[in-house]
């Protein structure tokens, strides 16, 4: 396996994200250096997959500096990426993450509450029932967001290793 230094945490929460904006993410791991590149198609030009390096150059010209640099790793990781470098960071499916949070809540050791919240989490608005939950339980809400991310690590690193990465950890900033 290769040894890497990856921002873990950053994949992790890359994976468990999903925009509501309704943009399009794209979410890459480059496989060579371990930096993360994240971006959304509101962040850069429209036609940018249908044009050649020179038009897109063209296109670019009256754009801000971030811009240029997003535009330019999308179209490298679109076109220009042959010998797969880019990998695209998958998402955690809503029940994976809906799982883990009735573990979370089962782990409750109020019987009262922890039967109350159970019932609070069950169909359509449970995410948002628990996050209500959660502002009313500063308590639980920091046990929460120890919980979640461990297992978004965890689930980073397994995802790493699948691809034969093992990452040396950096802080994310």
């Amino acid at each position: 396996m290769k040894k890497l230094p990856v921002d873990v945490g950053l994949v992790g929460d890359l994976m468990a994200f999903h925009s509501s904006f309704g943009f399009e993410e794209y979410k890459y791991l480059d496989t060579e250096t371990g930096e993360v590149i994240h971006f959304c198609d509101d962040m850069i030009p429209p036609d940018i997959f249908n044009v050649e390096k020179e038009e897109l150059m063209e296109m670019l010209k009256d754009k801000d500096e971030v811009t240029r640099e997003i535009a330019l790793k999308a179209f490298e990781i679109a076109w220009e990426d042959e010998s797969g470098r880019y990998k695209k960071i998958p998402e955690l499916s809503s029940r994976l993450v809906y799982k883990k949070m009735e573990e979370f809540v089962y782990n409750i050791e109020d019987e009262r509450l922890r039967t109350k919240v159970l019932y609070t989490i069950k169909g359509k608005g449970a995410f948002a029932r628990f996050r209500a939950f959660l502002d009313l339980h500063e308590e639980y809400r920091q046990a929460w967001l120890k919980f979640r991310d461990e297992f978004q690590r965890e689930f980073a690193i397994e995802w790493l290793n699948s691809i034969g990465i093992d990452p040396i950890d950096k802080i994310q900033k």
